[in-house]
C-alpha cells in the first residue's frame, strides 16, 4: 500500500473513531448497580418540575399518642448544609411530642418510600421503605401563637439520609428526571409488595456545548455545639495580642533602662576604644 493511500486509510480511521465518540459519550458517573447487603433506591422528587431550588420528598413520622404504625405524612427537605434540624415548638405539638425542658426533641423515626432498581425480577414488588432514627431537632418558639410556625414539613442535613458515609452511599441528585439515588444498607429497609414508586430512567442530552464542571459547596462553619458560628471581629483576640506585646516591650525596656548602654565603669573600657586590629 502506497504512503498516501496509507495515511488517507488512517485519517479515514481517526475520524470514524471521533464521530462515534461524539455521538456516544461516555457517562460522566459510573452507575451504580447496589447490592443484596446495600440496595441502591430512587426516592422522587415532590415539588413541582419548576422548582429544582430545594431537594424535598414525601415522608411519614409516626404518632406517639396513636397505635403502632399510624403516621403522619409530612414534607421532608434535605439540605446540603450540615446544620441540626431545628423546628418550633407548635409543629412539634401538633405531631404530638411532648416538649422536653432542654427543647431537643428526639424523633424516632422519619420514614421514605422508595423504588429499588436493583430488585430481582422475582421480587413480589421493588418499594422499599427507607427509615432515618433517632434524630435531635431543636425546638423553638415562633410568633404567632398555637398556630404559628406549622408547615408540616422537616429538614434533614444530607447527612442523615447517608449516616455520615456520603462515599458509601454514592448519592446521585438526578435534577431534570427528578429523583435522588443512593445506596442504603439492607437493616434500615422494609421490603413492601408493590411497586407503586415509580423508577424513573436516566435521560442523558448529547449536547457539544455543555461541558462537565465541578463545584465545591460550601456551607456555614459550624461550633461545638452544633450551631451555627458566624464571623465576627476578633476584638478580643487582638487585644489579648495587644496587651502580651505591650507587656513584653515593658519588661524588657525596664531591663535595659538598669545598665547604662556605655559601661563607663569597666576597666577595660579604655582599651576597648584603643584597640586597632
Amino acid at each position: 500500500m502506497r504512503p498516501s493511500l496509507r495515511a488517507a486509510a488512517l485519517g479515514s480511521l481517526l475520524a470514524a473513531c471521533a464521530l462515534g465518540s461524539a455521538a456516544d459519550p461516555p457517562p460522566l458517573l459510573k452507575p451504580v448497580p447496589g447490592s443484596s447487603a446495600a440496595p441502591r433506591l430512587r426516592f422522587p422528587l415532590s415539588l413541582p418540575k419548576d422548582n429544582i431550588s430545594d431537594a424535598v420528598f414525601k415522608a411519614r413520622v409516626p404518632k406517639p399518642k396513636g397505635k403502632k404504625g399510624e403516621y403522619t405524612e409530612i414534607s421532608l427537605s434535605v439540605s446540603s448544609f450540615p446544620n441540626p434540624p431545628t423546628h418550633t415548638i407548635q409543629q412539634w405539638k401538633a405531631w404530638g411530642f411532648e416538649v422536653p425542658a432542654d427543647r431537643v426533641g428526639l424523633l424516632p423515626e422519619v420514614v421514605i418510600v422508595g423504588a429499588q432498581t436493583s430488585a430481582p425480577k422475582s421480587a413480589k414488588g421493588r418499594d422499599a421503605e427507607f427509615r432515618i432514627t433517632n434524630i435531635k431537632v431543636q425546638l423553638s418558639e415562633a410568633p404567632g401563637g398555637d398556630k404559628g410556625g406549622i408547615t408540616n414539613a422537616l429538614q434533614v442535613p444530607f447527612a442523615a439520609l447517608t449516616g455520615g458515609n456520603d462515599r458509601g452511599a454514592e448519592p446521585r441528585f438526578h435534577v431534570g428526571d427528578r429523583f435522588l439515588e443512593l445506596s442504603a444498607p439492607a437493616r434500615v429497609l422494609r421490603k413492601l409488595d408493590t411497586s407503586d414508586v415509580p423508577v424513573g430512567e436516566v435521560a442523558v442530552t448529547a449536547d457539544a456545548s455543555l461541558k462537565p464542571a465541578v463545584v465545591p459547596m460550601v456551607g456555614p462553619a459550624v461550633g461545638h455545639d452544633g450551631a451555627v458560628a458566624h464571623a465576627h471581629l476578633p476584638v478580643v483576640e487582638f487585644a489579648a495580642t495587644l496587651g502580651f506585646v505591650g507587656l513584653f516591650t515593658l519588661v524588657f525596656g525596664w531591663a535595659l533602662a538598669r545598665h547604662d548602654a556605655v559601661p563607663l565603669r569597666d576597666p577595660g573600657l579604655r582599651e576597648c576604644l584603643e584597640y586597632h586590629s
